[in-house]
């Protein structure tokens, strides 16, 4: 029998753009690989957020976790998730606990003492991941958008 391929987890760089583009459109978000590009120079630069990619034996990226320290004026830091993808062809073989813990680590060593996850609740399989990896249901909310007009002329001058 033939061995589940493995994976070796480490940070992103700016080589790993279609990658991340191809995992991305995977988890429902089609993101051109400039745009992939833009976005990773930036959070590589900062601080407060990582991006974790889980390459393939083959050299291939199986999966990434995205993660990011939140600040809120009435709260203590935490960290959250951006994102947690795994190739569909590299699913149910630990790729995604193992970037999940990559991502908790890397919270904890910036003394986040919580880790927030927000999942559509369309990913089926979601639920069932971050409950036995022992998360709880803590709310449901609802997101409201606007995505444009933010400065459309609408003020009392």
């Amino acid at each position: 029998m033939k061995d589940p391929p493995t994976a070796t987890v480490r940070l992103a760089s700016l080589k790993d753009i279609l990658g991340l583009s191809h995992l991305s459109t995977q988890l429902g978000y089609a993101c051109p690989a400039e745009k992939i590009q833009q976005f990773l120079k930036d959070l590589i630069q900062d601080p407060d957020h990582a991006v974790f990619v889980a390459e393939s034996d083959q050299g291939s990226l199986a999966g990434y976790v995205h993660v990011f320290i939140t600040k809120r004026l009435f709260l203590e830091p935490f960290a959250e998730l951006g994102g947690l993808v795994v190739d569909k062809i590299f699913q149910g073989k630990g790729i995604g606990k193992t970037l999940l813990a990559a991502a908790e680590v890397w919270a904890e060593d910036r003394d986040c003492r919580e880790m927030r996850v927000r999942s559509n609740v369309l990913r089926e399989r979601a639920r069932p991941f971050y409950l036995g990896a022992g998360y709880q249901d803590h709310k449901k909310q609802t997101v409201y958008l606007k995505t444009t007009g933010f400065n459309s002329g609408d003020s009392d001058e």
